[in-house]
């Protein structure tokens, strides 16, 4: 993009220079280009952002604009070549823009370039969110991006699913008389396909922010359990913070499936000020289900363990948990957990993520670790609240982590 940022800076002042009589008439002169400066800034951006881009993507519509102002401009010099004024200067604008003409079609990319050696996009959307892309790796795996930031672990491999998953499965071990689930931030689908092999939820409300990722859905079968296409899954395109401030519903399962506090907006969905939001929905014995990994893992723990009176911590990657927390006890029973597990859906569910005799379920969902046997992870003064955001930046140490989200 420098190639048109650069020329694009240097417009401005040079254009004002060459305005005719600036030097005798600066104000009215200066005031009229600043005028037109303006309404073209304003028109331009909507136009662009409103019109184009949806229309043919950033990337055409750079090229667009580009090839507008090499044209206009070489119209321009061509002109005043032709009068033989400033010849020379002409001469030279004139092949500037020409080589500008060439160039733009030459150096556009057709497409977002993928981040890693070897990936082969094979799907690419482009709208108010950004470019998302769905590249295949070399081993056969899907990547999901939107403009530079990676989504979502990699599906196809065994762990992303055992804890995307899993995220579905606690919730309905540890309540499993519910009846209503929501998923915030639903991505591929593995935690609302998991919640739907529970028969006897009556409905799961699976919200995502990106409405190419619900569109692709199909992509993401089967690891998803087709979960779109379930008539008790009823997915939305919305913010999870605003689908819940907005929302009547109460549930008995919340999913917030947002795994990296650093994705760009993310870090709203990790603080007291969200969580209250989430218990008006949350029946009085309701769970909610948050995984937590890596640097931010001290943060997330002690705002959820300050947020909620109960709170238990099951496994998921080699650096994090998939947390459960809940204002009434989280002590499941072991004869209902044992029946739950029984159900033919429920079988094979569990069975996909490993979970077969020897390995019991009750084994499984009745010894996540307690407040107490993370005590080195909970520190009361690390609350993250909307107006101490401790989220917003990474805390690794890194300087150039200051300034860049999901680095």
């Amino acid at each position: 993009m420098a190639m048109f940022l650069v020329p694009l800076g240097c417009l401005f002042p040079t254009g004002l220079a060459c305005l005719p009589r600036i030097e005798d008439k600066t104000g009215s002169q200066a005031g009229r280009y600043y005028l037109w400066n303006t309404v073209g800034s304003v028109a331009g951006s909507l136009l662009t952002g409103f019109l184009l881009i949806p229309s043919v993507g950033s990337f055409a519509s750079a090229a667009m604009v580009a090839l507008i102002c090499a044209i206009a401009a070489l119209v321009v010099f061509a002109s005043r070549a032709r009068k033989g004024s400033r010849k020379v200067g002409s001469l030279v604008g004139l092949c500037v823009s020409m080589a500008l003409v060439a160039a733009v079609p030459l150096l556009m990319p057709s497409q977002l370039r993928w981040l890693h050696a070897g990936d082969k996009p094979f799907l690419r959307v482009e709208d108010e969110w950004g470019v998302f892309q769905l590249a295949r790796t070399p081993e056969g795996n899907i990547r999901a991006t939107c403009n530079r930031t990676e989504l979502v672990f990699l599906l196809g491999a065994f762990s992303t699913s055992y804890v995307q998953e899993m995220q579905g499965h606690i919730g309905s071990f540890l309540r499993p008389n519910s009846r209503i689930a929501l998923v915030l931030g639903s991505g591929y689908g593995l935690t609302a396909g998991a919640l739907a092999e529970n028969p006897r939820l009556e409905r799961i409300d699976a919200v995502e922010i990106l409405p190419a990722m619900i569109a692709a859905a199909d992509s993401f079968e089967p690891y998803n359990h087709a979960y779109h296409r379930n008539p008790r899954v009823h997915v939305v395109a919305d913010d999870g913070r605003h689908f819940l401030a907005r929302s009547k519903e109460t549930y008995d399962i919340v999913s917030v499936n947002v795994t990296d506090a650093h994705l760009p907006g993310a870090s709203s969905l990790f603080n007291t000020d969200f969580y209250q939001v989430v218990k008006a929905h949350l029946h009085p014995d309701g769970v909610v289900i948050q995984h937590v990994f890596g640097t931010d893992a001290k943060i997330v723990l002690s705002t959820l363990s300050h947020s909620f009176q109960h709170l238990r911590a099951f496994p998921s990657y080699q650096n994090g948990y998939n947390v459960a927390v809940s204002d009434a006890p989280l002590e499941p029973d072991r004869t209902e957990v044992e029946t739950l597990a029984a159900l033919p859906t429920m079988q094979a569910a569990l069975a996909s993520l490993g979970i077969v005799a020897p390995v019991e379920p009750w084994r499984i969902f009745a010894k996540g670790y307690r407040p107490s046997d993370l005590s080195t992870l909970i520190d009361p003064r690390l609350v993250s609240t909307d107006d101490r955001p401790l989220l917003e930046f990474s805390r690794t140490g890194v300087m150039p982590s200051w300034f860049f989200s999901n680095d």
